[in-house]
């Protein structure tokens, strides 16, 4: 079970990277999940890894990204529906591995 502060982290990330475009969500969605299968871990530790390169919630950008598309916003709400599945592990994560190794 994924906490709310979590799952919020990994729709917030997708949004960063990819705004509001729907195939770019799901391709950033869906490198995040497979990320996380390749290193073993979850897909929070992915979006919280500085070396994996997910500008959008690093520390500087956090608080702009936070108020650009606050939860419940038709925003957030319609990048969750978009990715949801694919960030839950409920549907599978069509984009090709990109492997960033941390540091």
């Amino acid at each position: 079970r994924v906490d709310a502060l979590d799952w919020n982290r990994r729709v917030w990330t997708v949004l960063g990277e990819a705004g509001g475009h729907a195939e770019g969500q799901r391709a950033v969605a869906s490198t995040i999940a497979n990320r996380a299968r390749h290193i073993g871990s979850s897909a929070d530790a992915v979006v919280n890894d500085p070396g994996q390169g997910y500008e959008a919630w690093s520390p500087a950008k956090r608080a702009a990204l936070q108020k650009a598309y606050p939860v419940g916003s038709p925003a957030y709400q319609a990048a969750q529906a978009n990715v949801g599945g694919i960030l839950s592990g409920e549907e599978a994560a069509n984009a090709v591995f990109v492997s960033v190794e941390s540091s």
